[in-house]
């Protein structure tokens, strides 16, 4: 007699015909065409080309809401676990990339990381079976992340945190998929940089070890040098499950960062910068009605992007993004600097044009 088969746990299945009348979701993105929400995103390249400088600049970018690349980001919170570097190396670097973007380190209130050379960064073990086991600083990341506030985490690299054989398809998709459950649980994208193989770097592909790596991840970069030009690097979009493969975003070194070639285009990014001078005009005019003046000298205590990021006129925009705002408004001519108090402790403030 056939018994009765034995059911775990209840499949989570969707009738299409329920979603009939619901408006379709947008597709989530750290970086519109790069960086894919609740996904891991693999960011090889050879040492010393500079993948986990990118890493610390794009951490930034999303701090402080401004273009990763010349591509826009989307404001949030990042966390960044480093296996490779020193504090006091990530510190060096931290300087440049905010000099380049004219924020001091106060300004980085959204980010924060963790340096972890010397210690044992495995993320999980594999058995005989090649089944996989957790390790404690992969719960340790659960329950720092995980329903939190934090939408992207940065983890350099691939080679510290993964103990299995790369070569293996099993335990690639396995550790992939363990790191796709935290990125699910903090609703954010994780951004893992890795060494390729040689053969990865002779064909061009960057793939490390298996091909299942690549099938694993959502969206898969690769940044490489070009020949002739130490000071230049191209980042090519080698994979993507919801952009088109194969874009290239030029780089140069300049000043200690990865700077884009050409700056960011588009109708998005145009109107969002539009709106985040509405913003800052609205907040400059709020700061008048109160008797504040505000400089534009970022190392004033009354500097007016950090001063306006937590006002309510300020509409969630990140200091990095009124920063822009505030130069784009001198550009423009919608405001000056406007002399005030007597001659001998003469400052300038910032005042509306037409004010």
């Amino acid at each position: 007699m056939n018994e009765t088969r034995k059911i775990p746990f209840p499949l989570d299945i969707t009738a299409p015909v329920t979603l009939q009348g619901q408006p379709v979701p947008e597709r989530e993105w750290i970086v519109p065409g790069w960086i894919p929400s609740r996904s891991v995103t693999m960011i090889g390249g050879d040492g010393g080309q500079g993948k986990t400088l990118l890493a610390q600049q794009l951490m930034t970018a999303c701090a402080i809401g401004q273009p990763w690349l010349g591509v826009e980001t989307t404001p949030c919170r990042a966390f960044g676990l480093f296996a490779e570097d020193e504090t006091a190396e990530l510190h060096h670097r931290q300087a440049a990339i905010n000099a380049a973007y004219g924020v001091d380190f106060r300004d980085l209130e959204r980010m924060e990381w963790t340096s972890r050379v010397g210690l044992d960064n495995s993320l999980g073990h594999f058995d005989q079976f090649e089944r996989f086991t957790e390790s404690a600083l992969l719960g340790q990341l659960h329950a720092q992340l995980a329903g939190g506030d934090v939408r992207l985490c940065v983890l350099d690299s691939l080679h510290d945190l993964f103990t299995g054989s790369e070569n293996s398809r099993t335990q690639a998709r396995a550790f992939i998929g363990a790191l796709r459950c935290l990125a699910t649980e903090m609703n954010g994208a994780i951004v893992l940089t890795a060494h390729p193989s040689r053969a990865g770097m002779a064909d061009g592909s960057g793939y490390s070890g298996s091909t299942a790596w690549n099938g694993a991840v959502r969206s898969r970069l690769y940044l490489k040098g070009v020949e002739g030009a130490k000071d230049r690097r191209k980042l090519t979009r080698q994979k993507s499950n919801y952009a088109p493969a194969g874009e290239v975003i030029d780089l140069r070194f300049k000043d200690g960062i990865l700077a884009p070639l050409v700056g960011a285009q588009g109708v998005v990014a145009s109107i969002r910068r539009g709106t985040a001078r509405n913003a800052f005009m609205a907040c400059l005019w709020a700061l008048m009605a109160q008797g504040r003046d505000v400089s534009e000298s970022s190392n004033a205590s009354n500097f007016a992007p950090r001063v306006m990021a937590s006002m309510a006129d300020a509409e969630g925009y990140a200091v990095g993004e009124l920063l822009r705002a505030m130069n784009e408004a001198f550009d423009a001519g919608d405001i000056r600097l406007e002399p005030v108090g007597p001659p001998s402790r003469n400052r300038r403030v910032i005042r509306p044009t037409d004010g």
